[in-house]
């Protein structure tokens, strides 16, 4: 079984002709059975930058016309989505028997609401400045965010799809073979 990944538009590749808040082009590396495909996979990631909102089901359609065997799949998102377009694209892929390996990406500062210096924060989706204020959590932000956490977790669990809340400071590296090492010890 291969692998295939599958980068969510929060750092999707811009498709350089459109603006600020355009769907991107998402960033997808094919299954490969070489020694290197690992380390092309992490460059990759390097080299991603944020922009935009997520992309159109259509620029997905290699994986859905593809071979039509299980390959493994790797979603690195956000998860934050404006219809459910995360959560459909993923329902379709397990209708398709893929296995899926869903990070679930959250800001250390959005998880401890620490925005120290900070009078404001940029959507990047949507472009949308907000004002703050870092030394006051806004009432209910903590029960919000531990519900939408929740909700997501409990998606991923009735679709059977592994899943990892991951902080952006933490090593993608790690984070990755920490995840395959519990994937595997549950598949033995």
């Amino acid at each position: 079984m291969g692998f295939l990944v599958i980068v969510d538009a929060l750092f999707n590749r811009n498709c350089g002709s459109c603006k600020k808040n355009c769907h991107s082009f998402p960033f997808t590396l094919p299954c490969r059975k070489d020694h290197q495909h690992l380390s092309r996979f992490f460059y990759q990631l390097e080299t991603i930058k944020p922009a935009g909102r997520f992309t159109e089901p259509i620029n997905y359609k290699d994986i859905f016309s593809g071979a039509h065997k299980r390959e493994l799949l790797i979603c690195i998102t956000d998860f934050y989505e404006e219809k459910g377009e995360i959560s459909e694209l993923l329902t379709s892929f397990v209708a398709l028997r893929h296995e899926i390996m869903l990070f679930h990406l959250i800001g250390r500062n959005e998880l401890e609401f620490s925005f120290r210096g900070y009078q404001a924060v940029e959507d990047l989706e949507t472009g949308q400045v907000m004002a703050i204020d870092p030394g006051k959590e806004p009432e209910g932000y903590r029960q919000q965010l531990t519900n939408f956490i929740n909700d997501k977790k409990a998606f991923a669990l009735n679709k059977n799809i592994f899943y990892r809340l991951t902080a952006l400071d933490e090593p993608v590296d790690k984070a990755l073979r920490d995840f395959i090492n519990q994937r595997n010890k549950l598949k033995a």
